[in-house]
């Protein structure tokens, strides 16, 4: 049995859905280094006019992130090319499934740091971020960070449009929560949440 999550219309044409089944649910929770507790598998369906999608994004221990396992796509009207493979948004599937697995209500569009931050933490991070790199600021710094690498966004990148900062002061931030132990080391070059 299928229990529809949620069900948006972003902006132009596509329209998401998000599906636990009894399966999933079965399949259980896992919860991740960072004590993030999320559905161990979801499957998102989404749609435009010119074709369906429907991806199965599960949680890989290993990369310690939210993935692709399976997708399927049929043309509405016209067969399945290359080019119509290429309209399909995965990453922004996968990122949708990654915070439905998460809990969190979708009402927009989850590669957006303003969705990220409102839906996931509930805190004004720009009130924050304008104290300076304060605790409570590389607090939500890492908070952010981890879980838009969960999604499979580009972490500090996400940090810098969420805390209305520059790049280059996010990845300064990002730095210093490492060093202050609230994010885990890393490999020069190499996210890691």
């Amino acid at each position: 049995m299928e229990r529809i999550c949620s069900s948006i219309s972003e902006p132009g044409t596509l329209r998401v859905v998000l599906i636990v089944s009894s399966t999933e649910r079965t399949a259980g929770k896992v919860v991740t280094a960072d004590g993030i507790s999320l559905f161990r598998r979801v499957r998102v369906r989404a749609e435009d006019d010119r074709w369906t999608a429907e991806v199965s994004v599960s949680y890989d221990e290993e990369l310690g992130r939210m993935v692709a396992e399976r997708l399927e796509v049929r043309g509405i009207g016209a067969p399945v090319t290359p080019e119509l493979l290429r309209k399909v948004p995965l990453k922004r599937l996968v990122a949708h499934g990654a915070f439905r697995a998460a809990g969190a209500d979708l009402f927009g569009d989850p590669t957006s740091a303003a969705y990220l931050v409102g839906r996931v933490l509930g805190v004004d991070p720009v009130e924050i971020a304008a104290k300076g790199p304060t605790d409570e600021a590389l607090r939500i710094t890492a908070a952010v960070y981890r879980i838009a690498y969960l999604a499979g966004l580009r972490p500090t990148n996400v940090v810098a449009a969420a805390m209305k900062i520059p790049r280059s002061t996010a990845g300064r931030w990002v730095m210093t929560a490492r060093r202050r132990g609230f994010l885990a080391p890393t490999t020069r070059g190499k996210a890691r949440a």
